[in-house]
């Protein structure tokens, strides 16, 4: 049996435990706060007009500290009149947002017992600039950077009526997202037309992953990431492994939980709709009035009692949490933490149908099994398959998957005087995976119940000094040492076997952010070594593929470098910009030791000799505003070559050192390239219009015929996104989004071997309303409603079936 096993009421244990940190968080914030205030408190007052001098009713005003924390928010009256009390002595910035006009930030300075008036103009509405770090790892406008970056923003995915990671992620250009099935269901990222594992996921800037992934990546647990607590996505495109490390070799993704501060603010949600959906949500956060404590906290459930087919049940419980405290205004202490439960029922692999006549070579038309012909093979019946040339997913009654995340992270950031600064960092990511199946259902089943459970641990300290050198130079510098450990258990027919490993590596870098000619030229550099160590593994319940790991040496060290540039023409409005980078991903820990156990031994799938992934990239485009930033249009070309690859492949046992008839090696590697195009507008102040289009040429799957590069599986040549959000009133706000690709590859195993079968594109179309009624000031209630797949397009992801036309409609209370 599972000896370490988590059993239910461990799990449960560790839910309350993960609840139980947050709660004493909160507690202890609640307690500083009267010990927080200061008793030399700062006002400051003003008005907020728009361009004809009448004042502006119900802009929001946010004060910030000027490392970016949130401290309090405002609303301005009828006149436009506005007031916040209790400040610290010192300078802040304001921001003020209004429905109709542009966001304006201001530095202020304010003193104790001196009266701050302001009057703030507002300009009409154009594009807005948002901060960003995972460009640079360092705040920055979005604006200012010199490599392909989108911001997703709390307020935007609200608005879009988006809960769950997959479908935002659709909105960034150059994402081919793919989700097998409804909500929940296991889903794949695709950046610049690579593949899953070279999008590197951080969470709050410090890689997120999962050790015991058979790629080491974050995919395992994309499906289960909701975006209760979150206050923005960060999405960069182009190689980042010189900041961000391994696995970032076509992009990164950065989620920036909510930080708190202000007055006490909370969400009570509740929603349900098609397929047996049913979401709850509650969010609060605050902090004291000096600034010095914010908290946050989310906690959400999703139920789905029938998925796509009526059996795909699925339950999600997610909890995310920060605390920051300030004791002085040059310190900060962040807290954050990130805890899921989930569970899911699993189908069948789609398949080719057995016995379809198919073209004797080339591509292969992909016909699914009509859903009267799935039901007769699902009774027991033989099937007339007809011209159908695979088998979409079929329903496996007892296969299913539990699923537990923790994570969190503790920074200390000190700023000391002449313009130096430090940061501490400690992450820590726990993933349990847990697969139960047994001989229900139609492919590939058991004999008997199995059992399999995969754990991962990674430990992650970082050291980082900042130091501004003149006007010109921005450095950084640091170290990293990360240690991952790998644990597969299997239980089949009371027969038990386990593998484990253990990795450590240390890294360094440093980076140089470089501005000159009045802020117009931006250069950039950085670079990056680590070095790795495995450690000897264990296994137990047979004879270890890997007598002397000892034998084998360590992934080499790893040296990336990135270099960016940009230079903004301010007369015309156009900036022109270019980045180019190496990449590196180190073969994870199921790569090179990865086993399975059959006939009473282990059958080594791993091979501890792999050489490590490498790429190098580069893009150049450019930015142009017009109609005084009121439209933005972007383009870029973007180029990535895979030096080298990891692929699974048939192996000859005879010249094999481990005996294997298949498993992992190093191969060459492809070539991805092709033309992002962005546009924003704002046509009228209550109408933001965005849209995208990107051309893809991805030659990276290698053909097994051996004649070269084979066109790569799951990405579309052509990708289009559209987002409309309409506010006519002041209540009433209308979004549309399309997400629509062209047709793309997959492939199936037939009876003379691989064979590549052609999908059509999905085209999926969401309509959403929201309707808001305030109660007072301070108190409101939101009702809206989500359509999605609007015009019940029926498509299949990879061969798996797609939930078709759905609604869900919902009531949120603000206060």
């Amino acid at each position: 049996m599972f000896e370490n096993a988590p059993s239910p009421a461990e799990r449960l244990t560790r839910s309350a435990l993960s609840l139980a940190l947050l709660s004493i968080s909160l507690l202890a914030g609640s307690a500083a706060l009267q010990a927080a205030n200061s008793p030399k408190a700062a006002s400051l007052a003003g008005r907020v007009v728009d361009p004809s001098g009448a004042g502006v009713p119900a802009a929001e005003v946010e004060v910030e500290a000027l490392d970016g924390r949130f401290l309090r928010s405002a609303t301005t009256d009828r006149q436009g009149q506005f007031s916040l009390s209790s400040l610290r002595r010192g300078g802040y910035l304001l921001k003020v947002t209004a429905q109709g006009f542009s966001t304006t930030v201001r530095r202020v300075e304010v003193v104790p017992g001196v009266s701050t008036d302001l009057e703030i103009n507002l300009p009409l509405a154009a594009i807005e600039d948002k901060v960003i770090v995972v460009a640079s790892g360092r705040p920055q406008n979005a604006a200012d950077s010199a490599k392909s970056v989108t911001v997703l923003s709390r307020d935007q995915l609200d608005g879009q009526g988006e809960f769950a990671l997959a479908d935002a992620l659709r909105l960034a250009p150059s994402m081919m997202v793919s989700q097998v099935g409804g909500p929940g269901a296991f889903t794949t990222v695709k950046t610049r037309g690579l593949r899953n594992q070279d999008t590197a996921f951080l969470i709050d800037g410090i890689r997120f992953r999962d050790a015991a992934a058979i790629e080491g990546d974050a995919t395992a647990f994309l499906e289960n990431l909701q975006l209760a607590g979150l206050e923005r996505i960060e999405v960069q495109r182009g190689s980042g492994s010189s900041l961000h490390g391994s696995n970032a070799i076509a992009g990164v993704v950065n989620l920036v939980s909510e930080s708190g501060g202000g007055d006490t603010e909370g969400l009570l949600e509740v929603e349900g709709g098609g397929l047996g959906l049913l979401r709850g949500l509650g969010r609060i956060s605050g902090g004291s009035e000096d600034g010095s404590i914010a908290f946050s906290a989310a906690l959400t459930h999703l139920n789905i009692s029938d998925g796509v087919d009526g059996n795909d049940a699925l339950r999600n419980t997610s909890l995310r949490g920060g605390f920051d405290w300030s004791p002085r205004p040059e310190t900060r202490l962040r807290a954050r933490l990130l805890a899921v439960d989930a569970f899911s029922q699993l189908n069948d692999s789609s398949f080719a149908a057995p016995g379809a006549t198919l073209p004797p070579s080339g591509v292969v038309e992909a016909v699914p099994l009509p859903q009267d012909q799935i039901d007769r093979l699902l009774a027991g019946e033989t099937p007339d398959f007809g011209r159908a040339t695979y088998v979409p997913d079929l329903d496996d009654p007892d296969n299913q998957r539990n699923s537990l995340l923790f994570n969190s992270l503790l920074q200390w950031d000190h700023r000391l005087p002449g313009g130096l600064g430090y940061t501490l960092s400690y992450g820590f990511t726990s993933t349990d995976r847990q697969f139960t199946d047994g001989p229900g259902g139609q492919q590939f089943e058991p004999s008997g119940n199995t059992l399999s459970e995969l754990d991962g641990r990674i430990h992650l300290l970082r050291a980082e000094l900042d130091y501004r050198l003149g006007r010109h130079h921005a450095i950084s510098a640091g170290y990293e040492y990360e240690r991952q450990r790998f644990l597969s258990r299997d239980l089949s027919s009371d027969v038990f076997s386990s593998a484990q490993a253990t990795e450590s590596s240390h890294a360094f870098f440093i980076q140089d952010q470089m501005r000159f000619l009045s802020e117009r030229l931006e250069i950039s550099l950085a670079g990056r070594a680590q070095s790795f160590r495995l450690l000897q593994p264990a296994f137990q319940g047979g004879i270890s593929p890997y007598q002397d790991i000892s034998a084998f040496d360590s992934p080499p060290t790893a040296y990336t470098a990135d270099g960016s540039i940009a230079y903004f023409f301010p007369a015309s409005g156009t900036k022109i910009r270019g980045h180019v980078g190496n990449g590196y991903r180190a073969p994870s820990l199921f790569n090179r030791l990865g086993t399975t156990f059959f006939a009473g031994s282990f059958s080594p799938l791993g091979d501890p000799r792999l050489r490590p992934e490498r790429s190098v990239s580069f893009d150049a485009g450019f930015d142009q505003t017009l109609a005084d930033q009121r439209v933005r249009f972007s383009a870029t070309y973007f180029y990535t070559r895979l030096q080298e690859s990891i692929v699974f492949d048939f192996l000859d046992a005879s010249s094999d050192p481990f005996g294997r008839f298949g498993g992992y090696s190093n191969d060459r590697g492809g070539i991805s390239r092709g033309v992002e195009l962005e546009w924003a507008f704002s046509p009228l102040p209550i109408w933001d219009l965005s849209a995208s289009y990107t051309y893809t040429n991805s030659d990276l799957s290698r053909d097994l015929a051996g004649t070269g590069f084979a066109t790569s599986l799951g990405v579309p040549e052509h990708l289009f996104v559209l987002a409309s959000r309409v506010r006519p009133t002041a209540r009433l706000e209308l979004n549309f989004h399309l997400y629509a690709t062209s047709s793309y590859l997959h492939r199936f195993f037939v009876d003379t071997g691989n064979r590549d079968f052609r999908f059509d594109g999905r085209r999926r179309a969401d309509l959403g309303a929201n309707y808001r009624v305030w109660v007072n000031d301070h108190r409101k209630v939101r009702l809206y409603v989500q359509v999605e797949n609007l015009f019940d397009q029926a498509y299949f992801e990879t061969g798996f079936r797609t939930p078709g036309l759905t609604a869900r409609a919902g009531v949120a209370y603000e206060y």
